[in-house]
């Protein structure tokens, strides 16, 4: 079964054994049902809009190319995005993410040698975040977070990755140390259970990404032309930016995996994962190979009664679009009617060429009427006045005010003022900054912990000391972090 021909969820048969439980085929097809239940919950809610309308408000560019655009039936409008959007939600991000994380492991015991375990612990995600880049993903997480509601940041060992230790004679097959890789991911990619009324509530996810159909043929050789034949194209109900990927989908090398994660739990005691194609080949299916399923949330808020979550940007996206609504009407007001327009009488005899030839005498019939200018349109003060009254409410609502964004109010004058109002925008925003630090200890935690479980052979590391002065190269193995909790 594949995901482009789903059963409908009341025709699933009924069963008394736990689908996630069940046999390879059986929880594939489960899967896959699943993640088409969700997708359609999302275009039939009206997330997928949502998420399309906020994705073209944070980057109008993807369609405007930096030009104002040209409307109407005689392109007598000139549509212009001011995006008073996309630097409102820069600045909340820039407000709770300035400082790089600063990590402190705990160790199981007090003694000397677990300790020096926390030392190289720390080392361990230094190391991560600088030469892994796993900042970046946290950065892309919480600027998802703060656009779509949610972001999210997965780990997982790749034993294909790092240093090559082996090469086997017989097969060519080599043997690599592994490592960890890192991946951020939009709400759109994580399947869920839509009928939880707390994403807390989860015991399994199914998380979508894109990887290089080749990599993934020569790493599971037995299914490779079931892979390089997997299309990369999205379907119009299963992504939000559907029919804006490239026309021609054999020109890119990638391809959606579908990863199935499952807790353990008493119905499920060693969990399961499981890797596969949209159209339903598994590739792998085994015990959950970590302690915990590897993905970590962040949202601004969560939505009461539901798994998914919310951002202000819900909010002040509509006024967004009034506000660019109000520049296009000024713009196309001016464009239309700035030039001032003379007004020749009939008989007077003067050419229009001749008042547009710059300083001459111009002679007319007085009997006719000299020229006069025509008094054009204006554009209404109160349009001026509603566009502050927008910019206004979106900073309101977002918390975010004239002193974060560097535009202080006359009335602001001393320091300390300014520096109420600024500490006033960072607190309004504390609800992110406490789930963007639970997102650092939760990737932290689970990166030790893959760690512990699957660094078997040494490796190297730098260790910067105090202020990064006095670099260190550390070697190291599971073994040696093996007492951080």
């Amino acid at each position: 079964m594949s995901l482009d021909n789903p059963i409908a969820p009341a025709n699933r048969p009924l069963s008394d054994e736990y689908w996630a439980s069940a046999d390879t085929r059986t929880c594939a097809d489960e899967v896959l049902l699943r993640c088409s239940d969700y997708w359609t919950f999302c275009m039939a809610k009206g997330w997928f809009t949502l998420w399309r309308r906020l994705f073209y408000a944070f980057n109008p560019n993807r369609y405007t190319l930096g030009q104002t655009i040209q409307t109407g039936e005689s392109n007598e409008y000139r549509t212009i995005k001011v995006n008073q959007f996309r630097n409102i939600i820069e600045h909340i991000q820039t407000l709770s993410i300035t400082d790089r994380p600063a990590w402190e492991p705990m160790s199981t015991n007090s003694d000397s040698t677990s300790q020096k375990q926390t030392i190289i612990a720390r080392g361990v995600l230094d190391y991560m975040m600088r030469e892994k880049r796993v900042e970046r993903h946290l950065f892309d997480a919480t600027r998802n977070a703060l656009l779509f509601g949610e972001g999210f940041v997965s780990e997982w060992w790749e034993p294909t990755m790092g240093e090559k230790l082996a090469t086997d004679e017989e097969t060519g097959e080599s043997k690599h140390e592994g490592d960890i890789r890192y991946s951020s991911h939009q709400a759109v990619d994580v399947v869920r259970d839509v009928n939880l009324t707390s994403w807390n509530q989860r015991t399994w996810v199914v998380i979508r990404a894109w990887e290089n159909k080749y990599d993934l043929a020569a790493k599971y050789p037995e299914y490779a032309d079931e892979i390089t034949g997997t299309p990369y194209t999205p379907l119009i109900k299963d992504h939000y930016l559907f029919g804006q990927f490239m026309d021609r989908s054999d020109l890119s090398d990638l391809i959606p995996i579908l990863t199935f994660y499952h807790v353990k739990s008493p119905a499920v005691p060693d969990g399961r994962q499981m890797t596969m194609l949209p159209d339903g080949t598994v590739l792998s299916d085994s015990i959950l190979l970590y302690q915990h399923i590897p993905l970590h949330r962040i949202t601004p808020n969560d939505q009461i009664g539901s798994p998914m979550g919310q951002s202000v940007s819900f909010d002040i996206m509509p006024l967004q679009e009034m506000l660019d609504a109000h520049y296009t009407t000024i713009l196309s007001i001016n464009e239309n009617y700035a030039i001032p327009k003379v007004l020749l009488p009939i008989g007077s005899q003067i050419l229009a060429d001749s008042i547009s030839a710059g300083f001459q005498s111009i002679s007319y019939n007085p009997q006719a009427g000299k020229p006069e200018i025509m008094n054009m349109p204006t554009a209404p003060e109160g349009l001026f006045k509603a566009m502050q009254l927008l910019q206004h409410d979106m900073e309101t609502l977002s918390g975010v005010n004239s002193v974060s964004r560097g535009n202080p109010e006359a009335s602001l004058r001393s320091g300390s003022a300014l520096a109420l109002v600024q500490s006033m925008a960072i607190q309004f925003n504390a609800p992110l900054q406490r789930s963007y630090v639970q997102l650092l200890e939760d990737v932290g935690t689970a990166t030790i912990q893959i760690m512990q479980d699957y660094a078997d052979t040494p490796r190297i590391i730098q260790i910067a000391g105090k202020r990064n002065k006095g670099i260190i190269q550390q070697s190291f193995s599971s073994k040696d972090i093996s007492g951080i909790s």
